[in-house]
């Protein structure tokens, strides 16, 4: 195989194999999504919004995972002092006593300190 054919293989080849592994993310990712109902601590990819009543207490950036995405670890056990991500909305009767700006452990977005109105 010549220099030129071997270069096109190799392009071609590591095309296919990170379009699978996006493919195969994307479904572990929509599978994540329907398990929240059933725990009450779990992580989800970053492929749509948090689910109702659910905060993300923690993020990693583009985990190879999801697909590059953000991964959420989320929680609907909601208590006075937690922090949470600003990937969610604060719940409501729930204030912000604290932001703490590009939190490294939300993804880099901010991290809320929240208390019951």
């Amino acid at each position: 195989m010549d220099r030129r054919r071997s270069r096109t293989w190799a392009t071609t080849t590591r095309n296919g194999v990170m379009a699978l592994a996006v493919t195969v993310a994307g479904a572990g990712a929509s599978l994540a999504i329907g398990s929240p109902a059933q725990a009450a601590t779990t992580s989800i990819c970053a492929v749509g919004s948090i689910p109702a009543g659910w905060v993300a207490t923690m993020g990693r950036a583009n985990d190879p995972s999801c697909g590059y995405l953000n991964r959420w670890q989320i929680t609907n056990e909601i208590y006075p002092g937690m922090s949470m991500c600003a990937a969610s909305n604060v719940p409501d009767g729930w204030y912000v006593s604290q932001v703490l700006a590009n939190y490294p452990d939300c993804a880099y977005l901010n991290r809320f300190m929240i208390y019951p109105y």
